[in-house]
């Protein structure tokens, strides 16, 4: 399933076994970056989630946004188990 607003806003969803990946192009991650909503509107929802490195999974999802608003980039994030309660959210970026 695609979303968004005119050409150059998009992101999919898409299921696989035990989860779903949600990925942004160029455009959606250069404007989510810009908006700076991901920590604000994640933290709360995954407050159970934590990386290695201490980051909670908003502010984690933020720095993936940021990295792919980069020329030619893109980001994603691959969701494991239900989307309210998740296990395990891994997130990625290029560019």
């Amino acid at each position: 399933m695609a979303i968004g607003a005119g050409t150059a806003s998009a992101f999919t969803v898409q299921p696989f076994e035990g989860g779903t990946t949600i990925e942004v192009n160029q455009a959606e991650a250069a404007a989510l970056s810009q908006a700076r909503i991901a920590g604000p509107l994640l933290n709360p929802v995954y407050p159970h989630i934590a990386y290695t490195s201490g980051l909670r999974t908003g502010d984690a999802a933020q720095i993936s946004i940021d990295r792919a608003a980069a020329r030619n980039g893109g980001a994603g994030a691959d969701i494991y188990g239900p989307l309210h309660a998740p296990e395990f959210v891994q997130f990625y970026h290029y560019g």
